[in-house]
């Protein structure tokens, strides 16, 4: 279970903008149908990180967690890409 911080809405509302316009960053810049495999896992790894900055956000998560979880949410999108599964 992650510890919540108290509600602080800028630094949530900062933390979430992040993770958004990153996520719409990764989605512009890096290109969905690549042929080499690292570049797929690196795209999905990277929206996986961006998701879990967002969702750090919106659940208040304190620094440690969200960061475990958020590399956790990274490397999980990754694999799938290397495994096949998305």
């Amino acid at each position: 279970m992650i510890e919540r911080r108290v509600r602080d809405v800028r630094r949530d509302g900062l933390v979430i903008a992040v993770g958004l316009v990153a996520l719409a960053a990764v989605v512009a810049l890096v290109p969905a149908d690549a042929p080499a495999l690292h570049v797929r896992a690196l795209r999905e790894f990277l929206i996986g990180i961006t998701l879990g900055t967002t969702l750090s956000g919106v659940f208040r998560a304190k620094p440690r967690p969200a960061v475990r979880s958020t590399l956790a949410l990274g490397v999980g999108f990754a694999l799938a890409v290397v495994v096949d599964l998305v």
